[in-house]
């Protein structure tokens, strides 16, 4: 599967860690060609190097957690909100409760509103 390209040398559907493993990868093949031995093995020791704190990097990433959230109680949540934050969620919450009363409401009505027709239509007929 192809990633779309965003713009040129961006990679969007490879994780950030592996597009900059593949680019250190062509960087270093294109600058050992012109290099002498001892360049080259000095070379591929630091890659080597960077690959394992990179391997290193994501394997503890993945081991720890990210961090230890403390849990708070719901009136702890609104410890920072202004008075219309308080207004406005009680707003929210009134209406809410009313947008799901009305619904059973109508059905009620609807219903009456058939009954009616269907005795009106019976009458006539």
């Amino acid at each position: 599967m192809e990633g779309k390209h965003d713009a040129p040398g961006e990679i969007s559907s490879l994780p950030e860690k592996q597009a900059r493993r593949n680019s250190s990868t062509t960087e270093r093949s294109m600058t050992l060609s012109n290099t002498s031995k001892k360049d080259v093995d000095e070379e591929v020791a630091q890659f080597e190097l960077n690959e394992k704190l990179l391997d290193e990097q994501e394997s503890s990433d993945k081991d720890s957690p990210e961090e230890d959230v403390k849990a708070v109680g719901v009136l702890q949540l609104f410890r920072f909100a202004t008075p219309l934050d308080r207004v406005l969620t009680l707003a929210g919450i009134f209406f809410s409760c009313a947008a799901g009363v009305v619904n059973p409401v109508m059905i009620i009505i609807f219903s009456k509103l058939m009954g009616v027709i269907i005795q009106y239509t019976n009458r006539s007929a």
